[in-house]
């Protein structure tokens, strides 16, 4: 289930979304202060399965994109329990950090947490299989795979070189990680 969440910088829960329509509209709405943050669902193409690349499954929606964004390279990266890099590379992702560059990600399959800081409040968006997301450049942000991590995104880069996360020390330990965060919102 994708979730939206509302909180304070403190980590309160202040509200929080559970239908995609209500996701997309609450994400518009933020986008008025961070212009280019957004947020859609794509429909599943009927026939993916393992044996379709989802570049070519998902063309249309990917082409769609080049309508917004000059997207100079796309990537796909698979994270799941067993991999050998994921205690190190949830530590890193779940510093709060920037890029120079958008950060767009389409969720294949699988979950992922996104949180968004803006001025004294935290979005957290728990992303789930056809989800994307895009966060403007300069966007604080962190991302939490779980310590057993498990999904497949697309991401998508305006640059051929990708981008490098810059951190910014904020506190991110008030906010709950992802096997926590559905239950601390919905109780």
């Amino acid at each position: 289930m994708t979730l939206l969440v509302h909180f304070d910088a403190h980590g309160k829960v202040l509200n929080a979304w559970h239908h995609p329509e209500a996701i997309a509209g609450q994400v518009a709405a933020l986008a008025a202060a961070l212009p280019g943050l957004a947020y859609a669902r794509w429909p599943a193409p009927t026939a993916l399965d393992d044996g379709i690349d989802p570049q070519e499954a998902y063309r249309s929606q990917i082409a769609a994109l080049g309508h917004h964004h000059t997207i100079k390279a796309i990537d796909r990266v698979r994270l799941t329990p067993d991999h050998p890099e994921r205690e190190r590379l949830r530590a890193q992702f779940l510093a709060e950090h920037t890029h120079a560059d958008f950060e767009m990600r389409f969720f294949v399959s699988g979950r992922g947490l996104f949180y968004i800081r803006h001025a004294d409040q935290v979005f957290g968006l728990l992303c789930t299989q056809g989800d994307w997301i895009a966060l403007p450049a300069g966007t604080p942000h962190w991302f939490d795979t779980g310590a057993a991590p498990d999904f497949d995104a697309l991401r998508f880069f305006t640059r051929p070189e990708g981008w490098v996360g810059d951190p910014t020390g904020g506190d991110t330990t008030p906010f709950p990680l992802i096997e926590t965060f559905a239950a601390k919102v919905l109780g």
